[in-house]
């Protein structure tokens, strides 16, 4: 009960701007990224639980992402999962972004 009510504690109307703020943050730089390589067919999800859809397999760019310290997972073969901490900060998200954009642009499937 002590968990439930710390979690609660934190989850105030700061938080809930916070949330929003960096869930924009990472759906805007997807939708960018979708519209300059057409191997992302979509991008979705609601809040920080956020889907991004591929046109290929996403097995092997999750291992490469973890070789690099990136921790993603992908669903239904094709579709990466990212969810971060609701605590996550606006650095950390977009150092997390960048290491994506980038794996993801050098990445090429075998």
């Amino acid at each position: 009960m002590a968990a439930v009510n710390a979690v609660f504690s934190r989850l105030d109307s700061d938080m809930l701007h916070h949330v929003k703020d960096i869930s924009s943050l990472f759906f805007n730089r997807f939708e960018k990224l979708k519209e300059i390589d057409s191997r992302i067919t979509d991008v979705r999800g609601m809040g920080l639980h956020i889907g991004v859809e591929l046109s290929f397999k996403g097995r092997d760019l999750v291992k490469k992402s973890l070789e690099n310290g990136l921790i993603i997972n992908c669903t239904a073969d094709n579709v990466i999962r990212i969810v971060p901490p609701l605590t996550i900060t606006r650095d950390e998200a977009e150092e997390g972004i960048a290491l994506f954009e980038k794996i993801f642009s050098e990445y090429r499937e075998a």
